[in-house]
């Protein structure tokens, strides 16, 4: 069963379809020599049904069968005006093709019904009106089940290929749920944009990162997207989107925004952009909130400025070493104590000693020291 929305646009285009059926029929009738009053009459019995699907939108199931009745109508109407050539017959088939369209038994079992009877009594009533053979004008009913059998078979199809479509937009219904899922616990958020036009779409988790709205996820170009930027990094944004479209390279970059509850947060920001073979530009790619590890970075340097700050009060000269050899750090102490200069961490230890070793009165206590600490520094 389609969705709601899915109806509403597919109905939209075959009520259109039914009401070009009449209009086409009134102007068949004129051309086939009919007159208005009697080519008119042909119309408004399509138009009818037209004019009545169009004013039942409100109740889907009623709308849907009388627009399904209408088209075959339509194919009645067709079939009376050229005598029952056979090949106007063939418009059944067409118009329960467009009926398998709404994915539903109802209209579908209908439809089949409808032509059964329609050949059946109509050909009884006035068998030239609707075959054009010996046989089926002599025997009717048994030329209706023939045309029903045919349309039920076309049916058949139709419902597989239907079942088909459903199964598959069920399996992608469901990987766009667990995509958002997933966006929404790593906080990321998807883009993609036509460069060419400027149009852009997004995701759920796009539009909350970026406090945009939720409905709807498109726009015309990205600067409502940039809107939402603080001022201070906007102009680094557009430069990194401008490099990416000129070079039709990949690009990324850190910006902020501010929420709703006037904190800023910081996001990562990451794309491509490539080309087509007809020139086309297409640009996709995500953002990702990074506020907790912006934040713990600036901790961390925090962390580490006041970690310098005491290293380098101390009277003493302080020396770190890795387990694997590697200086990591010494401060101004150490360094004013050897006259290390403009040296500075990282650096092997062995390089660092061939320096500070001629300058140690007694170099034997000093790398004794050094070796326990590298080998047990608890």
């Amino acid at each position: 069963m389609l969705t709601t929305e899915a109806w509403r646009q597919r109905h939209r285009r075959i009520l259109e379809v039914l009401w070009l059926q009449a209009a086409a029929l009134g102007v068949a009738a004129l051309l086939k020599g009919n007159t208005l009053a009697h080519s008119t009459f042909e119309m408004t019995l399509v138009a009818f049904f037209a004019a009545t699907a169009t004013l039942s939108q409100f109740n889907r199931r009623a709308s849907t069968l009388l627009t399904s009745v209408g088209l075959l109508t339509g194919c009645a109407v067709l079939v009376h005006l050229f005598n029952g050539r056979i090949e106007m017959h063939f418009s059944y088939f067409v118009m329960v093709g467009v009926v398998t369209l709404y994915q539903d038994w109802l209209p579908l079992l209908v439809s089949i019904g409808y032509v059964v009877l329609q050949h059946g009594i109509g050909g009884a009533i006035n068998p030239a009106a609707v075959y054009d053979h010996p046989s089926a004008i002599a025997h009717p009913w048994q030329w209706a089940a023939v045309h029903g059998g045919f349309i039920l078979a076309m049916s058949a199809v139709g419902i597989v290929s239907w079942r088909m479509n459903e199964a598959f937009q069920i399996r992608l219904s469901e990987r766009e749920s667990r995509l958002r899922e997933a966006q929404v616990v790593a906080r990321i958020g998807s883009w993609q944009a036509d460069v060419t036009t400027g149009a852009i779409e997004w995701s759920d988790e796009f539009a909350r990162l970026l406090l945009l709205d939720a409905e709807p996820r498109h726009a015309d170009s990205i600067d409502p997207v940039l809107r939402h930027v603080i001022a201070d990094d906007r102009p680094a944004v557009e430069a990194a989107l401008r490099a990416a479209v000129a070079t039709a390279s990949p690009f990324e970059c850190d910006f902020r925004v501010r929420g709703h509850d006037g904190e800023l947060r910081w996001l990562h920001g990451r794309g491509e952009v490539t080309r087509r073979v007809d020139g086309r530009a297409s640009a996709s790619g995500t953002v990702q909130d990074v506020t907790a590890r912006k934040k713990a970075e600036a901790g961390l340097a925090e962390t580490l400025s006041q970690l310098s700050a005491t290293l380098d009060s101390t009277a003493d000269g302080i020396l770190a070493v890795s387990t694997t050899g590697m200086v990591t750090t010494f401060n101004e102490q150490f360094a004013d104590m050897f006259e290390l200069g403009d040296l500075r961490a990282p650096i092997q230890r062995d390089a660092l000693m061939s320096i500070v070793l001629p300058r140690v009165k007694d170099p034997e206590p000093f790398l004794r020291r050094l070796e326990a600490t590298v080998q047990n520094p608890k």
